[in-house]
């Protein structure tokens, strides 16, 4: 596991309770991110120790100078043979060159990845999967406020324009219903 905040933290709890040994690098894990990571998980002191010594390797890095190319055609090579790579952080993490040299070479078996590069899309050995990051309930709630935020509503032609009293409702809604009813009644005198 290289990454170790929330997401990593998560991810290494489901490998343990799948029975997976968990080796973990994350030289800028917090405090908060330490404490929430599970025991079992073994640190790793390099990048070059995880990768030879794992045979699933997870990315959960955000793309910053330093992580640019994480996993590159220079340290392809220290994969343990038939290794699969996960990178769920994003397409620059991994170089596209380093990914088809793995899989040829079959340092890699699997390449598995929510942000595939054209270069990837459809090459064997290669899982695209559907980023979902922004599908979580909390990213659905703070989409729905964004336009409230902005002073941004819905106009309907019947929105009401001022107070509504529940008189006015009733009204409303018994016009509503009226009028449903009568061309109902109107469509079944047309059709015996």
């Amino acid at each position: 596991m290289i990454g170790l905040g929330k997401v990593g933290s998560l991810v290494a709890d489901a490998a343990i309770r799948l029975g997976m040994n968990v080796l973990g690098y994350d030289p800028h894990i917090t405090v908060e991110a330490a404490w929430s990571l599970p025991s079992q998980v073994r640190r790793a002191n390099s990048i070059d120790e995880i990768l030879k010594g794992s045979d699933f390797v997870s990315l959960h890095v955000p793309l910053v100078e330093k992580t640019k190319h994480l996993v590159n055609t220079k340290n392809i090579d220290h994969f343990r043979s038939g290794a699969v790579l996960l990178n769920f952080s994003r397409e620059g993490v991994v170089s596209d060159e380093a990914v088809l040299k793995g899989l040829s070479s079959h340092r890699l078996k699997w390449y598995v990845t929510d942000f595939p590069s054209a270069a990837l899309i459809g090459k064997p050995g290669v899982i695209a999967l559907p980023h979902l990051g922004a599908s979580t309930a909390e990213a659905e709630v703070s989409r729905a406020w964004q336009p409230a935020e902005r002073g941004q509503f819905p106009r309907r032609a019947n929105a009401a324009r001022g107070p509504v009293s529940p008189r006015h409702l009733e009204r409303e809604r018994a016009g509503h219903a009226g009028a449903h009813l009568a061309r109902a009644g109107q469509a079944q005198n047309q059709h015996p």
